[in-house]
């Protein structure tokens, strides 16, 4: 019987694949003959909002990885009530979305004591969920991201590029700055600096970008180019033909499966693009596009009114309204 990859990352034969077959580079291990000048494709995928302690912390707590900086169990904040709240397993699989704005981030950071993380969360959502900042998951819980990382290298920790929200990140992911903005919203120059693609150009490397539902790319003036950038089902047929460039970007459904945590858009695009038995109820019925500020509105109606309003770059507008419309069948434009 054939299965397809969706269908594999589903069930727990994607964990027991990766534990039996996957070669490794711990110690101890199976070299795999693979030393540096020797790698053929780089494949960036950078998802979204979640700390190395929280996802990664129990290689060390619960594996017993001592050469990876994870958790020891002492780990601590104080509520606002002035209790000690420390570590623990999380026994629910989606959370509520921390504040993770600039001045957020920096008001947990609190000058490098990190000590108010449980009292920002508890500020956006309460007492019992303002708790779950401290929450961490296991293999158990994450079974292929411990596959992986119990198989192939994975680093020591790591932090945001930026103690900020989505766009400076990504910004820096694509480009080694964020051009000095700190919140997801349009540099008044623009994005023109050099990035990886400009500089992959430059010296004659090839490369592709696929992306999900919104390409992020078109963010960046000067570097949109057609016949390399396609949706990410695209990468998954490049690998089988074995045509992967040496560098390659893929961009998650930001909408629905970027590990970003809890938000009701994202549930609801999940709905809309994956639950057949929803769609009647929730499916966009009508798009608006608006001219605005020299970008465009669309604005998502459904049945029951408006379901959400995007202001984007013209360019970015159509492209993401021409995967609306590949996901969505019968939408009205206006």
């Amino acid at each position: 019987m054939a299965i397809d990859r969706r269908d594999l990352l589903k069930s727990g034969a994607a964990a027991a694949l990766g534990a039996a077959t996957l070669p490794g580079c711990r110690p101890g291990e199976q070299d795999s003959g693979v030393g540096p000048g020797q790698i053929d494709h780089v494949v960036v995928l950078m998802m979204e909002n979640r700390s190395f302690d929280h996802f990664l912390g129990a290689l060390t707590l619960v594996e017993g990885r001592d050469e990876i900086d994870g958790l020891v169990g002492t780990e601590s904040n104080p509520s606002e009530l002035g209790e000690t709240v420390t570590v623990f397993r999380l026994d629910v699989s989606c959370q509520e979305d921390p504040p993770h704005s600039w001045r957020s981030s920096h008001e947990q950071f609190n000058e490098g004591a990190n000590d108010r993380f449980v009292a920002k969360h508890e500020d956006n959502h309460g007492y019992e969920i303002g708790r779950e900042a401290m929450g961490y998951y296991t293999a158990e819980d994450l079974p292929v991201h411990y596959a992986l990382a119990s198989h192939f290298c994975v680093p020591d920790r790591y932090f945001c590029s930026v103690m900020s929200s989505t766009w400076p990140n990504r910004i820096y992911g694509h480009s080694g700055t964020s051009k000095g903005i700190q919140t997801n919203d349009f540099h008044p120059d623009g994005y023109d600096q050099m990035n990886v693609y400009k500089a992959l150009d430059s010296v004659g490397v090839d490369w592709r970008y696929y992306y999900t539902d919104a390409p992020f790319l078109g963010l960046l003036k000067d570097t949109w180019d057609a016949p390399r950038i396609g949706y990410v089902e695209e990468f998954f047929a490049a690998c089988e033909a074995g045509r992967l460039p040496a560098f390659t970007w893929i961009d998650p459904g930001f909408t629905y499966n970027d590990d970003h945590r809890g938000l009701e858009s994202h549930k609801l695009y999940h709905q809309i693009s994956t639950a057949p038995q929803e769609i009647n109820r929730v499916k966009p019925i009508r798009i608006i596009k608006n001219g605005v500020h020299g970008t465009t509105r669309l604005e998502i109606y459904t049945t029951a009114g408006k379901l959400e309003s995007y202001e984007l770059p013209k360019e970015m507008a159509e492209r993401w309204l021409k995967v609306l419309m590949r996901d969505l069948e019968d939408v009205e434009v206006g």
